[in-house]
């Protein structure tokens, strides 16, 4: 299995952070966050390589962090030609271009890479293995209103009826996070989706799609998960992460 970090975009609501420097190696109490990403990912033994997908101006911090790095698994860096907000790919398009680098005859767990979890990336392939078919990190985030901001689940046991990406009125409390394991069949309707008027940015919109296509199912955890979007939340977590040592 691969495992794919998308950290493509260029976090302008981060600025000046991340004006000139990537958000996911920004610190994250003692480590960057894309660190503690590829320290999960290292202990899957399923995993055989983690392949980072950057753009055109992040490109050379990407490569010294990989040069830098101690880790047990192949770490590899994909470049899309983008230098700016305007002119990237964005998420689903960014994968599209990572699958046709790499051939789409792999399985692939994908992670953004703003995203810091807590729950067991072993635990979650398993239960990919028992459903054999695509799946998706579900966050329960208690409250309806909190999950407006997110795209939300419906589900039927473990299967995934409806997602809708931002909802004003959230039909339940349970939230895509962006971690995915996607099938060889789930990445077969990537061509599709991209060469329509689909949403490019959000991977939830791609998500949806498959709901509609193919059984996809949720796999609900309960451990803390950090979504990182803004000065706010990254000080949170920098604070909450420096405090545990």
């Amino acid at each position: 299995m691969k495992a794919i970090v998308l950290a493509g975009g260029f976090a302008k609501r981060l600025w000046p952070l991340t004006k000139d420097f990537p958000k996911p190696l920004l610190q994250v109490g003692s480590k960057p966050l894309l660190q503690r990403i590829i320290e999960k990912m290292s202990e899957v033994e399923e995993i055989d390589e983690v392949i980072i997908s950057s753009n055109k101006k992040f490109g050379s911090h990407y490569k010294e962090f990989i040069d830098s790095i101690d880790c047990s698994k192949k770490i590899s860096l994909i470049v899309e030609d983008s230098m700016s907000e305007s002119q990237k790919l964005g998420a689903v398009h960014a994968l599209h271009y990572l699958m046709e680098k790499i051939g789409s005859q792999h399985e692939v767990l994908v992670v953004a890479g703003d995203n810091l979890f807590e729950f067991d990336l072993k635990s979650f392939i398993d239960f990919y293995r028992a459903k054999n078919k695509g799946v998706v990190a579900v966050h329960d985030i208690k409250e309806k209103s909190k999950a407006v901001n997110f795209g939300v689940v419906k589900m039927d046991g473990t299967k995934m009826i409806k997602l809708t990406e931002k909802p004003d009125n959230p039909e339940s409390s349970l939230i895509s996070t962006a971690c995915y394991i996607l099938t060889k069949d789930c990445l077969n309707h990537l061509k599709d989706y991209t060469k329509n008027d689909n949403p490019r940015d959000a991977i939830g919109h791609f998500i949806g799609y498959l709901v509609e296509k193919d059984a996809i199912h949720g796999y609900v955890f309960h451990e803390p998960w950090f979504d990182i979007g803004n000065l706010e939340e990254y000080q949170g977590v920098h604070k909450l992460y420096s405090e545990k040592g």
